[in-house]
C-alpha cells in the first residue's frame, strides 16, 4: 500500500492482497498510457526519448500475475521510486507547464531563425538559449527563466538587424528608382509604361517590407537592383527607341544595351593581381574591353 501510494500519488482502494495486486496491474497500464502521450510529442521534447524504456517496463508490468507485485517489485521498490521521482514526475510536469512552453517556444523560434543569426555581430545570447535547451537533463534544472530573458533579447536584436537590412535594401531600391527616373529614355515613355515601372518599384518595395529572413532580403535586393534592372532598362531603351527621339519626332532610334560589367570578357589570366605590373595589365584589359562594348552602343551596369 505504502509503495502504491508513493508510486502513483493516490492511495490504493482494495485492501486484500490479490486484490491490491490487480489494481496495482491496472494502474500500471493506466500509467503506461500516459508516457505514450507524453512520448509522442519527441518533436517537442527531444529528451522524452529517455522515457521509452522506462515506458517499456511499465507496460510489461500489466501482464504480471498479482504475486509479482507483492514480492519482486516490492523488493525492487527503491528503483522505481526513485526513477519516478527523478525522472518521470520532472519530465512530465516539464512538458505540461510554463516551463515545457517556454522550451517549446525557444526551439520553435531558433528553428525559425537560423538562417539569419550568421549575420547577427554578437550570437551570445543564442549560444546561451541553446546550450540549455540542448542539455538532455534541462527538465529538472529550473533553467526555463534563464532562456525566456536571452529569448526577448535575442528576439529585439535580431529584429533591429532585420530592420536594418531591410532599410539597406529599400535605399538600394530608391537609389535604382531614381537612376531610372533620370535616364534620357525614360523621359520619352508614354504614361501607362512609367506607370507599369512605377508598379515594379513599389512591389519589389512590398515584398522587401513583408519579408523577414535577412539572406532573402539580400537576395532580392542583389537581383532586382542587378540582373532585373539591367533587363528594365533594356526595355526602356526598346520602348523609347519605339516612340522616337521626343515630341514632333516619329523616327524610331536604335535602342541601347545596357549588360552587366560581369558579362564582359576580359583578356586577362590570372585569378589575382601580385604587382604594379600586374595591375596595369588587369586595368588595360578592363578598358579596352569595356572601350569594345561602349563603342558598340552599350551601356555597361556597374552595380550587381
Amino acid at each position: 500500500k505504502d509503495f502504491y501510494a508513493d508510486y502513483f500519488h493516490v492511495p490504493p482502494i482494495a485492501n486484500e492482497a490479490k486484490a491490491l495486486g490487480r489494481e496495482m496491474a491496472d494502474r500500471f497500464d493506466a500509467f503506461h498510457r500516459d508516457l505514450d502521450e507524453a512520448i509522442r510529442k519527441q518533436h517537442d521534447f527531444p529528451f522524452v526519448r529517455n522515457l521509452v524504456p522506462v515506458r517499456d517496463e511499465i507496460k510489461s508490468n500489466a501482464s504480471r500475475p498479482y504475486t509479482w507485485f507483492l514480492t519482486d517489485l516490492i523488493a525492487d521498490q527503491d528503483r522505481w521510486l526513485d526513477q519516478r521521482e527523478k525522472m518521470i514526475d520532472p519530465i512530465l510536469r516539464f512538458i505540461n507547464g510554463t516551463q515545457g512552453e517556454i522550451y517549446r517556444e525557444a526551439r520553435s523560434y531558433l528553428a525559425a531563425q537560423a538562417n539569419n543569426f550568421v549575420y547577427l555581430i554578437n550570437r551570445e545570447r543564442e549560444d546561451a538559449i541553446r546550450s540549455i535547451i540542448d542539455d538532455e537533463a534541462c527538465y529538472h534544472k529550473n533553467q526555463m527563466n534563464l532562456v525566456k530573458a536571452n529569448l526577448e533579447s535575442l528576439r529585439f536584436d535580431l529584429q533591429k538587424q532585420v530592420e536594418t537590412e531591410r532599410d539597406i535594401g529599400l535605399a538600394d531600391i530608391a537609389r535604382l528608382r531614381n537612376e531610372i527616373l533620370d535616364l534620357e529614355d525614360y523621359g520619352k515613355l508614354d504614361a501607362n509604361k512609367k506607370q507599369h515601372i512605377d508598379s515594379l518599384f513599389n512591389e519589389q518595395e512590398g515584398r522587401l517590407r513583408g519579408e523577414t529572413v535577412i539572406p532573402v532580403i539580400r537576395e532580392q535586393v542583389r537581383r532586382f537592383i542587378g540582373d532585373e534592372a539591367i533587363a528594365l532598362k533594356n526595355k526602356i531603351a526598346v520602348w523609347a527607341a519605339a516612340n522616337g527621339n521626343g515630341p514632333g519626332k516619329t523616327e524610331p532610334t536604335p535602342a541601347i544595351k545596357y549588360i552587366s560589367r560581369k558579362q564582359i570578357p576580359l583578356a586577362y589570366s590570372k585569378k589575382t593581381v601580385e604587382n604594379e605590373v600586374e595591375l596595369e595589365q588587369y586595368t588595360k584589359a578592363i578598358k579596352d574591353a569595356w572601350r569594345q562594348e561602349i563603342q558598340a552602343g552599350k551601356r555597361i551596369q556597374l552595380t550587381d
